[in-house]
C-alpha cells in the first residue's frame, strides 16, 4: 500500500505593512527626499513533499522505450519498466532521475523519429529537520550604580581684620579658643592681620564705619592666586560654638 504524507506549509513574508486602500494614481513628493537603507527580514517557508512508508513507487510516462532510472546511494528499488519501487531509503532529500525513448511514426510516410525523454522527481524521505531557533539578543545588564563622591565642606579663607596697633587682651582670648584650630583640621584657613594691612588681601581698603574686629569670609581660587569676599563681614566671634559657625556655607 502506497502512503504519501505531504507537508503543506503556505508561504508566510513577514513585511511591515500599512493598511492602504488601492489607489488609482501613484502619487509623488515634491522635496528633500534622502533615500536611505534599513534590515528588512523576509522569511518565505515552501512546500515540500514529504514520505514516510515503504514501499512507494516512482512511475514515469507509460508508452516509452528503454526506462533507465538512476537511483542514490544506498536505496533499495525495483525497477519495472515505467515504474520504480522503492523499498527502502535513508531520511532526507530523495531525487530519482529516468532516462527513455519515445518513438514517434508518421504512418502517411511510413517514418519514424527517436526522441529521448528525461524526468526527475525530488521528496523527502521522513519528517523535514526543524528550523534551528535564533536565540534572544544577550540581555545587556544596567550599568552598575555608582554612589556620587562624598560632597565635602566648602573651605573658607577667614580675614579676622582688628584696629592697628597691639592686639588686645580679649582679642587674644578668642584667637587662642582651640574652635579655631577645629576650623583649621576642617580644611578651612584664617589670619588675623591689622585693619592697614587687610587692604592688600581684600583689594579694597576696609570701610571706615565697619566695628571692628570683623570676620571676612573669602573663598580661594583653585590655583590660589586670588580670592573673592563671600557676604558681608560679621562681628568676630567670642564662643566656641559661634566660631565654628564660622565654617558653615553662607
Amino acid at each position: 500500500m502506497t502512503k504519501f504524507c505531504r507537508t503543506i506549509i503556505p508561504a508566510l513574508f513577514l513585511l511591515a505593512a500599512t493598511p492602504f486602500a488601492v489607489a488609482d494614481e501613484k502619487l509623488t513628493i515634491e522635496g528633500p527626499v534622502e533615500i536611505q537603507q534599513r534590515e528588512k527580514q523576509v522569511i518565505v517557508k515552501e512546500n515540500v513533499e514529504c514520505i514516510k512508508t515503504f514501499p512507494f513507487n516512482v512511475k514515469a510516462p507509460a508508452g516509452g522505450l528503454f526506462y533507465q532510472w538512476t537511483v542514490p546511494a544506498g536505496v533499495q528499488a525495483e525497477k519495472r519498466g515505467n515504474v520504480l519501487k522503492i523499498n527502502a531509503a535513508p531520511d532526507g532529500p530523495l531525487t530519482i532521475a529516468a532516462e527513455w525513448a519515445v518513438i514517434a511514426i508518421d504512418w502517411d510516410k511510413k517514418t519514424y523519429s527517436t526522441e529521448t525523454k528525461f524526468g526527475m522527481y525530488t521528496v523527502n524521505v521522513g519528517d523535514l529537520p526543524k528550523s534551528p531557533t535564533v536565540p534572544p539578543p544577550p540581555t545587556v545588564p544596567p550599568p552598575p550604580k555608582i554612589d556620587p563622591p562624598p560632597q565635602t565642606p566648602t573651605a573658607f579663607y577667614f580675614l579676622i581684620v582688628r584696629p592697628d596697633g597691639p592686639a588686645s587682651t580679649e582679642f587674644s582670648r578668642i584667637m587662642a579658643d582651640p574652635a579655631w584650630r577645629e576650623l583649621d583640621k576642617a580644611g578651612h584657613r584664617y589670619k588675623d592681620k591689622q585693619k592697614s594691612e587687610s587692604a592688600a588681601i581684600l583689594g579694597v581698603d576696609v570701610p571706615a564705619n565697619l566695628q571692628l574686629p570683623a570676620v571676612f569670609r573669602l573663598r580661594i581660587s583653585a590655583d590660589g592666586k586670588s580670592s573673592t569676599v563671600i557676604g558681608t563681614p560679621i562681628p568676630l566671634p567670642t564662643s566656641s560654638a559661634a566660631i565654628l559657625k564660622l565654617g558653615e556655607t553662607p
